[in-house]
This record gives structure tokens, sequence and C-alpha cells, in this order.
């Protein structure tokens, strides 16, 4: 499986850019939505997608899934979806602990995300729906069980996609009207 996720640049000035060979510097960031992009490669359900958070600083990304039952070519959206969930609270829990100063040895979490075809997918006409996100996080650590809930609570609350499973999101989809 080649070119399934894939580092096309960084966000400079709002505006997606090649990528630079590294930066040291430190990045204030606001977390704005942008629209994303994507391009439907196979009739029978690859797709390509641009993604980016419209920071400076940000890496931007194409991302390539397959919708097909079989998927021979790529995981499919959700499942990038559940990868990206996981890797942000992983990534929070990593930055938190350092900054604090405690060591953990070993992190890892479990997560179950229940989701519904929507649409003509699961014949119902209605919108797909998700149940709340359940993670499990395991921690090897020589410290105190409260200092590990302080860990899990933080990172918890940075996780910006963990704080978009616990409110209701409604999502609009549109025709970008360059790739017609």
């Amino acid at each position: 499986m080649k070119d399934i996720i894939w580092k096309t640049g960084v966000v400079q000035d709002g505006v997606a850019q090649a990528a630079p060979n590294g930066t040291d510097e430190k990045l204030k960031r606001i977390v704005r939505a942008v629209p994303g992009h994507s391009v439907l490669l196979d009739p029978a359900g690859v797709t390509e997608t641009d993604t980016y958070l419209g920071l400076d600083g940000m890496s931007h990304f194409k991302v390539k899934s397959d919708e097909r039952i079989d998927m021979d070519q790529a995981p499919s959206g959700l499942g990038h979806l559940a990868a990206g969930i996981a890797f942000c609270y992983m990534t929070q829990i990593g930055r938190y602990s350092h900054m604090a100063k405690l060591p953990l040895e070993a992190y890892r979490v479990v997560q179950d995300l229940h989701f519904t075809l929507g649409g003509a997918s699961g014949g119902s006409g209605e919108g797909g729906t998700a149940d709340p996100v359940e993670t499990h996080v395991f921690v090897d650590a020589d410290i105190s069980t409260d200092a590990i809930r302080d860990v899990v609570r933080v990172a918890e609350k940075t996780c910006f996609l963990h704080a978009l499973c616990r409110d209701r999101a409604k999502v609009k989809i549109r025709r970008d009207p360059i790739s017609r």
C-alpha cells in the first residue's frame, strides 16, 4: 500500500506551502477550521483528501482512503478518523507528561468507536450517527495514581479531537466548484 498518507507542505499565512527542511520555532496556535478538499480517484470508493489546519506552521497532508468492503488500497475514512483521534490523544499525554516532568515508561490507548451508515449507504435516508468515543488508557510509570489521573485529564482536555467528540457536530459537505 503505497502513498496512503504523505506530507505535502506546511501552512504559511493561512495557505498551504511546500514543506521546509525543518523548524525549531515555537508556534502560537489558535485552532480555526478550514475546508478540506477531496478528489474521488475511483468511482468504486477510493478518495484522496487534502487536509490541514489553517494555522501557520501546521503540516499539510494528503490522505488516501478506500470505502470498499475489501479495502485493498487504503484504510476507510472512518479508520483514518479513529487513528487520528487516538494519535492526537496520545500526543497530548506525551506533551503534558514531559512538560510536567512526569516520567512515563510507556502508555497506550484502546478506543471503541461506533458509527452507523447514513443516507443511501445505510438505506435509511437519515444522516449517519456516532456514539461517544470510549477511550481506555494504560500507563506504566513509577508515579502516583493521582499524577496519572492528572495526565489523563489534562490530555483529554487539550486534545481537540476528543473535544470535538464531546459535542454534537453538524457536518456540511458541498461540492467544490473547482473540482467539477
